[in-house]
């Protein structure tokens, strides 16, 4: 929490949600934060502070089967102001973000590949104003897993 004079506020809350179903894991996240302006200047003085939306929330749904999993998230951002005055021109609008994941984890050699795809939904979205962010986006991904390196060099650490 920021306080004082002429510094702006903020306080919010953060809740963790997790819990593990048989061959799922579903998890969650939820945060608020109530940000207004404390400035001396009385034009500002407790309006919303720019690019600080009050609720960002979100779920993941994987399902594993074996050496595959497939996952699911879901994200959402209220609406926030893009400009000090807070005029309604000047507000974002709320944004929802889906994304799709599949990962194969193999044993000889140690790796995991990977395909994700964001912005399943191909929506038009903004952080800043005026700058748009991609549009519906392919990852690709491999990971080797390292191995310890067996020997002396190794104690000690």
């Amino acid at each position: 929490s920021l306080s004082g004079s002429g510094t702006p506020s903020l306080s919010g809350s953060g809740t963790p949600l997790q819990r593990d179903m048989l061959d799922a894991r579903f998890s969650g996240h939820l945060a608020w934060q109530r940000s207004r302006d404390e400035s001396i200047s009385p034009v500002y003085y407790g309006k919303e502070l720019t690019y600080h939306p009050p609720l960002r929330a979100g779920l993941r749904l994987d399902l594993i089967q074996g050496r595959w999993t497939l996952s699911y998230c879901a994200r959402y951002q209220a609406a926030c102001y893009w400009s000090r005055s807070n005029l309604p021109e000047y507000k974002s609008k709320e944004q929802w973000n889906h994304e799709v994941q599949a990962r194969l984890c193999l044993k000889r050699p140690s790796m995991v590949l990977s395909l994700r795809v964001d912005n399943l939904l191909d929506e038009q979205q903004e952080d800043i104003r005026g700058y748009s962010l991609p549009g519906r986006s392919w990852f690709g991904g491999i990971e080797l897993a390292r191995t310890s390196l067996p020997g002396p060099h190794r104690e000690g650490m």
